[in-house]
C-alpha cells in the first residue's frame, strides 16, 4: 500500500512539474515579446505564475484551462491498476452417499419423510485458493529500487541534506559576526528605512567569512556586511547598498528564497525549473534596482551604477543560499 501511495505522490509531483514547465515557457516567451514594454518589476512578477502552480497541490477546474487536455490517471484508475482482484474460490461437486436401508426404515418409523430418490445426489464444496508462496526475505528486489518514485525520493533527500548543510554553514559563518555600533551608520540606515517604507527592526552585523551583503533571518532579521566594507565605501555608496537590501525586504525576497529552495528539493529532476529559478534571481535583482531608482530619482542613476561596480570590484559572489535575500 505504501508503494501505491508513493506512486500516486510521484505522479502528482510529475504532473505539477510539467505544468509549471509549460508556464515557464510562456513567461519566457512573454518576456521576449514584450521586452521593451515590461518593467523589471513586471518581469519579476510574471514568475509568480509558475511558482504558484508549484506551490498549490491542485488548481480549480476551468473549462478554458490549458491543462484540460493533459493525460492523467485518476485515483480510481490507479487503484484498479495497482490492486489486483483476489483469486476466485473453486467449487467442486462431490457425490452424496446413499442412505443405508436400515437408516431409512428407522427414519420412517420416527415420522421422518423418506428422502426423494430423484433429488440430485451431488452437493457443492467450496475450496479456498491455495496461498501464494511467501517471497524470499533475503532477496533484494533491485527492480523495485529502480522505480521512478524511489529515484525521485533519493534525489530529494540528497538535495535536502545539501540544503541543510548550507544552512548550518551559514550559521557557523554568522557565529563570528559582530554587531556594528557606529551611530552614523545607524542614522543612515534609519533614513534609508524611512525612504523605502520599511518598518521592521533590522540589525547590522559584520562577518569575516561573508563576501556579499545580504539579509538573513526570517524572524531575527540581520543585514550582514563583509568585514571592513563600511570603511571602504563612502556614505553615499553605503546608502545605495542599504537601499538595495531594503528593497529585497520590501519584495519579501527572504521568504521567496526559502520557497524556491524547497521547490528545488522537490523538483530537482526538472532542468526547466532550474533555469526558471536562475532567471527569477536575476530578475529579482533588476527589480530591486528599479525600485531603488524610483525612490532616489533619475539623477542618482549614474552614482548608483558606480556603487554597484565598486561593490562588485571586491566581491566574489557566493552561490545563493536559503535565508539570504540577495546580494548587490
Amino acid at each position: 500500500m505504501h508503494v501505491f501511495m508513493e506512486g500516486l505522490l510521484f505522479q502528482r509531483i510529475l504532473r505539477i512539474s510539467l505544468q509549471a514547465s509549460v508556464l515557464v515557457s510562456l513567461v519566457i516567451a512573454l518576456q521576449f515579446l514584450l521586452r521593451h514594454r515590461l518593467s523589471a518589476r513586471w518581469r519579476h512578477a510574471l514568475w509568480m505564475l509558475p511558482l504558484l502552480r508549484l506551490v498549490l497541490p491542485w488548481t480549480p477546474p476551468s473549462p478554458v484551462s490549458l491543462f484540460n487536455a493533459w493525460p492523467h490517471k485518476t485515483v480510481t484508475q490507479s487503484m484498479k491498476n495497482e490492486i489486483k482482484p483476489p483469486a476466485r474460490a473453486s467449487v467442486v461437486l462431490t457425490p452424496i452417499l446413499p442412505i443405508e436401508e436400515g437408516h431409512a426404515i428407522a427414519a420412517n418409523e420416527q415420522g421422518v419423510h423418506k428422502p426423494d430418490r430423484n433429488r440430485a445426489k451431488y452437493r457443492p464444496i467450496v475450496l479456498a485458493p491455495a496461498p501464494a508462496p511467501a517471497p524470499h526475505q533475503t532477496r533484494i528486489e533491485w527492480r523495485r529500487l529502480l522505480q521512478p518514485q524511489i529515484i525521485w525520493l533519493a534525489g530529494s533527500l540528497a538535495f535536502l541534506m545539501l540544503l541543510i548543510a548550507q544552512v548550518f554553514k551559514l550559521r557557523r559563518t554568522l557565529k563570528g559576526a559582530t554587531a556594528l555600533h557606529d551611530p552614523n551608520v545607524g542614522v543612515l540606515l534609519s533614513q534609508c528605512k524611512e525612504q523605502m517604507g520599511v518598518h521592521r527592526a533590522l540589525r547590522i552585523v559584520e562577518a569575516p567569512g561573508v563576501s556579499v551583503p545580504a539579509l538573513c533571518g526570517l524572524f531575527n532579521l540581520r543585514l550582514v556586511l563583509p568585514q571592513g566594507m563600511v570603511r571602504q565605501l563612502s556614505r553615499e555608496q553605503l546608502r545605495h547598498v542599504f537601499l538595495h537590501e531594503l528593497s529585497h525586504l520590501k519584495q519579501h525576497d527572504l521568504a521567496l528564497n526559502w520557497v524556491m529552495s524547497l521547490l528545488q528539493v522537490i523538483h530537482w529532476f526538472n532542468p526547466v525549473l532550474w533555469l526558471a529559478f536562475h532567471r527569477i534571481r536575476s530578475d529579482r535583482e533588476l527589480a530591486c534596482d528599479e525600485r531603488v531608482l524610483e525612490r532616489t530619482g533619475a539623477r542618482e542613476s549614474r552614482a548608483y551604477g558606480e556603487t554597484l561596480l565598486r561593490v562588485l570590484s571586491f566581491i566574489q559572489c557566493l552561490a545563493p543560499f536559503a535565508g539570504a535575500g540577495g546580494d548587490c
